[in-house]
């Protein structure tokens, strides 16, 4: 499970600013911290259970913000 951080703090670090701010309800920063903590931090380990409670907590929120970022951008007229 602490690849799928890596891959989601990749991901978010690629979100225009102003994407994020549209959804600021999203906890990008949380995940995006987590997952740069365990890709480039690997003199200290991160708990299994700090891991757990970022995914547990963290990830739907997640997950509805880019379900309403991905809506919005199949809107017509929208521009990509």
């Amino acid at each position: 499970m602490q690849f799928v951080l890596v891959i989601l703090d990749t991901a978010i670090s690629h979100l225009p600013a102003a994407l994020k701010g549209q959804h600021a309800e999203a906890p990008w920063e949380t995940v995006r911290e987590m997952g740069a903590r365990m890709h480039y931090d690997r003199r200290h380990e991160v708990a299994d259970a700090e891991v757990w409670q970022v995914l547990s907590t963290q990830l739907e929120p997640l997950r509805d913000a880019a379900k309403r970022i991905l809506a919005d951008l199949d809107q017509p007229g929208l521009p990509l």
